[in-house]
């Protein structure tokens, strides 16, 4: 699926933790992710979804440099982030930027708002006027109040919307957003949804979305990719993929989205995510699979266009 137009292109990135004895001969091996790839066109939203561990997060840290692929690459607008290191690094780090699962982790308790707003323009050799300050507090909805305060007087939801001002500070063109949501009220996650919206529509943002809530993810992104055991297996437009998902992973996934209407049978899959210390051959979803049969043992699919974009690694779907 390679486009030379995206915006953001991740191409087999690959991230494996190697365990090694005392003599640097490798004992184990974890394949978090294994091969993912996809694009983002300027101004789109992608959400990534799927169970826990599938690689979601690892792929986000990936993308942001904060952990080294063990293979592949990640271009922006071009460029590959992954051959950059030191200032030359620094120097394109503004352009792209992520909010973290836990806003409270991502605060130093030591700063008030105001110094935690302040801090990305001191690290990228910029100077700030109080003007800007509270320029970026008012884009996110928080009052100048709250300035002097520390991150322990706010609430869950100034939390998060203080660090989606941090990570606005520099004007990127790109968010990673990871579980921006989870850690919050329902009416909250609600108010930052919305945010996030008027922000992308006013700011041309582009984003990348990692979550485990379906529902947010139909409700903020354009195009979904649906992860298992380190691999995409199925990617398409929002509507498309919601209402019809090709995948047998993808269709027991959404089969447990709730709905106030009823109706719809839940698909239970029978046994556990395999070990990634030891991935099953041929297609990693077959020792799960309802329709698994002696070829998914041969040779791992790949994603193949059904129509319209939506894409799906599956012999049978």
């Amino acid at each position: 699926m390679p486009d030379a137009d995206a915006f953001l292109s991740v191409e087999n990135l690959k991230k494996h933790f190697v365990k090694r004895d005392l003599f640097g001969r490798e004992v184990q091996r974890l394949r978090a992710v294994d091969g993912v790839s996809f694009e983002v066109g300027r101004g789109e939203a992608l959400g990534i979804v799927g169970e826990s561990g599938c690689g979601k997060t690892t792929t986000a840290m990936m993308i942001m440099r904060l952990i080294e692929p063990t293979s592949g690459r990640v271009r922006l607008d071009g460029r590959d982030l992954t051959g950059l290191t030191g200032e030359q690094l620094r120097a394109v780090r503004p352009r792209f930027q992520m909010v973290f699962q836990d806003p409270g982790a991502a605060l130093d308790p030591r700063m008030t708002v105001y110094d935690a707003l302040e801090e990305p323009f001191r690290i990228q050799r910029k100077r700030a006027t109080p003007d800007v300050i509270e320029g970026l507090m008012h884009r996110v909805g928080l009052d100048g109040e709250h300035l002097e305060r520390f991150a322990h007087e706010l609430s869950g939801g100034q939390k998060q919307r203080l660090v989606i001002a941090r990570a606005l500070a520099m004007e990127p063109a790109l968010l990673v957003l990871d579980e921006p949501t989870s850690s919050l009220d329902v009416n909250v996650q609600a108010q930052i949804l919305n945010l996030l919206g008027n922000l992308r529509r006013q700011m041309g943002l582009t984003y990348v979305l990692i979550s485990h809530n379906l529902g947010v993810v139909r409700h903020v992104a354009d195009r979904v990719a649906v992860m298992y055991l380190g691999r995409i297996v199925e990617v398409g437009p929002v509507g498309a993929v919601f209402a019809s998902p090709l995948h047998p992973y993808t269709r027991a996934l959404f089969s447990a989205i709730p709905s106030v209407r009823g109706g719809g049978e839940r698909i239970v899959l029978e046994g556990d995510v395999p070990n990634p210390l030891r991935v099953p051959s041929g297609c990693r979803f077959r020792t799960r699979c309802p329709h698994s049969s002696p070829e998914c043992s041969i040779g791992e699919p790949e994603l193949t266009d059904r129509g319209n974009g939506h894409f799906v690694a599956c012999s049978f779907a």
